[in-house]
């Protein structure tokens, strides 16, 4: 039986010796081997190099360029001229006496009166002439008959050393300032406290 497998052994590898000469053919022929047969180890695919190019990141979409409110300043308008500030006129009062310390303008007048004498006095500006006007006995003005808009102003009760003030407009025109206080029979203004100016 050994025998037997030994032969069959023989004869199929020199047949396979014959089979390789004749297909060979020459030095180059390559000889079969068992190694060769074995099945070749699979080779693993070469990986796929990832990809090192960094990918640019996108760049940055500027901002849009924010709109500029309108700048063009509206002219303010041009103020109002100012009126014009009082004009000042000083008065001192005294036994038996008005006084100014300047001119009256025309326009508006602020008469700032003291009393410097030691009795109560009192100041009214009225338009028109003392002498052309209705008087008392006494030599006050009657002031319930001074017509409608010629009594301009009045301080009245200022006791000595005491002062006051009233602002009027004066137009041009003549005035009389006068202190028309009575006792008894008799006025302030009837003794001379009494002053007529004319305004331009």
């Amino acid at each position: 039986m050994k025998i037997r497998q030994t032969l069959r052994h023989f004869t199929i590898a020199a047949a396979l010796g014959c089979a390789v000469a004749a297909c060979g053919g020459g030095d180059d022929a390559s000889v079969v081997t068992d190694a060769a047969i074995a099945a070749p180890e699979s080779v693993a695919p070469a990986a796929t190099a990832a990809p090192t190019a960094e990918t640019a990141a996108p760049a940055e979409t500027a901002a849009p360029a924010e709109t500029a409110a309108p700048t063009p300043e509206t002219a303010a308008p041009a103020e109002s001229a100012a009126a014009p500030a009082a004009a000042t006129v000083n008065v001192e009062l005294a036994e038996w006496s008005v006084t100014l310390d300047g001119p009256v303008p025309a326009g508006t007048v602020t008469f700032n009166a003291t009393n410097i004498g030691e009795f109560p006095h009192e100041v009214l500006i009225v338009r028109g002439s003392y002498a052309a006007m209705e008087h008392k006995p006494s030599g006050a003005l009657d002031e319930s008959i001074i017509p409608a808009g010629d009594l301009l102003g009045e301080i009245d009760g200022l006791e000595a050393g005491a002062s006051g003030s009233m602002t009027v407009e004066m137009t041009p025109g003549h005035y009389t300032l006068i202190c028309n206080i009575e006792f008894g029979g008799n006025s302030h203004a009837g003794r001379g406290q009494v002053i007529e100016i004319d305004v331009a």
